[in-house]
C-alpha cells in the first residue's frame, strides 16, 4: 500500500531543525566582510616583508662585497641605479672604473633612491668605502608600510640597516 503524502500549505513543523535562507545569508555576509579584511591585512603583511627582503638582500651584498675586497685584497665597486644594483671586482686599486670584472647584475622590485644611488659604491683592498663617503639607500615605497628595515645607511667602515623616519628622509639606524 501506498501511503499518502500530506501537504501542510501555511504550518509550521515543529519537529524540524534547520536553518532559514535569511540566517544563511547573513553569515554568508559576515564571512565574506571577515575574508575581505584578512585580504587586505595579507596583502599589507606581503609588502612588508618583500620591503625587508630586498633591503637585506641588498645589505648582505653591500657586506659581501667589503668581505671579499678585505680577504681578497682587490678593489671591488657596486653601482646603485633605482632599478637595479651591479657589484664588479677588480685586480688592482689603480684598475680603470670601465675594466671591471662585472660579478652580478640584480633587478629590484622597488625602486631606490638616497645620496648613494648613481654613484659608484667602491670598497678598496682594505674594505673602506669611498673615503669620506657617508650615504643612505631607500627603498622606495610608500611610507608607514610597517618594515622593520626600509634603508641602509653607509659609512667608510660600516654599513647599517635602518627605518625610514617621518618628514624629510632620515634613515634611523638599528
Amino acid at each position: 500500500m501506498i501511503g499518502r503524502i500530506k501537504l501542510n500549505y501555511g504550518r509550521t513543523n515543529k519537529g524540524v531543525n534547520g536553518f532559514s535562507l535569511t540566517e544563511l545569508i547573513v553569515v554568508i555576509a559576515i564571512i565574506s566582510i571577515l575574508l575581505a579584511i584578512a585580504t587586505l591585512n595579507f596583502n599589507a603583511w606581503v609588502t612588508k616583508s618583500s620591503i625587508e627582503r630586498e633591503t637585506r638582500e641588498l645589505f648582505a651584498d653591500l657586506n659581501s662585497a667589503r668581505i671579499k675586497a678585505m680577504y681578497g685584497k682587490q678593489r671591488y665597486t657596486i653601482a646603485v641605479n633605482p632599478l637595479n644594483y651591479s657589484l664588479s671586482n677588480y685586480s688592482s686599486d689603480n684598475e680603470l672604473q670601465s675594466a671591471g670584472k662585472q660579478l652580478f647584475n640584480k633587478t629590484v622590485k622597488y625602486s631606490l633612491s638616497g645620496s648613494a644611488v648613481n654613484t659608484p659604491l667602491v670598497f678598496d683592498s682594505r674594505g673602506i668605502l669611498n673615503s669620506g663617503f657617508g650615504g643612505t639607500i631607500y627603498v622606495s615605497y610608500p611610507a608607514n608600510t610597517g618594515a622593520a628595515f626600509d634603508c641602509i645607511v653607509l659609512d667608510d667602515i660600516r654599513i647599517n640597516l635602518g627605518k625610514t623616519a617621518y618628514g624629510p628622509q632620515a634613515c634611523n639606524q638599528r
